[in-house]
């Protein structure tokens, strides 16, 4: 797993950004590919904007399991597109090659092989997805932005209005994209996580984060040590938990006398 304030900001806090647009999807019987495959589908009549390291991307997507065609992920019907930062470290590293250089307006169908650094993962919908699992996504690059602003992040987050951001607010945001994170595979371990860093940052102790405590969270800054090795702890403590949550389930239980 990689630091958590990676992908927070972006992946998740970001997420209220954006406009809807459909993105066609193909359907093809393909052989399992044993790399990752790009091709483009559709590109715009005039490139004004190729996404470079540091961008932000909004995305209209669906993801399909290649072997299946069956859907485990899609957000063509959702109000607010999946929004990521491109080499941020939210997303496979495949799946970062093969939206290098892509056009805003610019679709791509997307095949990743299973294994790597992929976990097994559940959606919302109850959707089980193993990370040996060969992938088809359908992206749909809508619009490209420069990194945004922490201070209108923090306002589009506080929905009440009351200067101060809860756990709640941000699991609110986490919850329409987690499929989309290969770090963290259940929104349990997401909300784990947000309520760590909203504890190393709340100096006050009143469960919520001002505007001066969220500029300088993990969500935030990488700037406190301190802050970082606390996360990567609870990293390792979520693998361990993994791991072991795994290991009992697939031992044999013992017949009854």
């Amino acid at each position: 797993m990689e630091h958590f304030s990676s992908f927070v900001l972006f992946g998740v806090t970001m997420m209220l950004l954006g406009s809807l647009f459909p993105v066609s999807t193909l359907a093809e019987d393909l052989p399992e590919p044993e790399e990752m495959k790009m091709e483009v589908v559709k590109k715009p009549k005039f490139c004004l904007r190729k996404v470079k390291a540091g961008d932000i991307m909004l995305m209209k997507m669906e993801g399909k399991i290649f072997s299946t065609g069956e859907v485990f992920d899609s957000n063509l019907k959702a109000k607010q597109p999946y929004i990521f930062q491109h080499r941020g470290g939210q997303l496979d590293e495949q799946m970062e090659t093969a939206m290098e250089d892509m056009c805003a307006g610019e679709t791509r169908k997307i095949i990743l092989p299973g294994g790597g650094r992929r976990q097994n993962f559940t959606t919302k919908n109850g959707f089980e997805v193993s990370a040996n699992a060969t992938l088809e996504y359908v992206v749909e690059l809508q619009e490209i932005q420069e990194s945004p602003d922490h201070v209108m992040v923090f306002n589009l987050l506080n929905t009440d209005k009351s200067g101060k951001l809860s756990v709640a607010q941000f699991m609110a945001i986490a919850a329409q994209g987690l499929e989309m994170f290969p770090m963290v595979s259940t929104l349990e371990q997401m909300e784990m996580v947000i309520q760590e860093a909203f504890r190393l940052a709340d100096k006050d102790g009143d469960g919520r984060l001002d505007l001066e405590e969220y500029l300088d969270s993990p969500l935030v800054s990488k700037a406190n040590p301190e802050h970082e090795d606390a996360l990567e702890k609870l990293f390792a403590k979520m693998d361990k938990m993994e791991k072991q949550a795994t290991a009992e389930s697939e031992t044999p239980k013992k017949e009854e006398l």
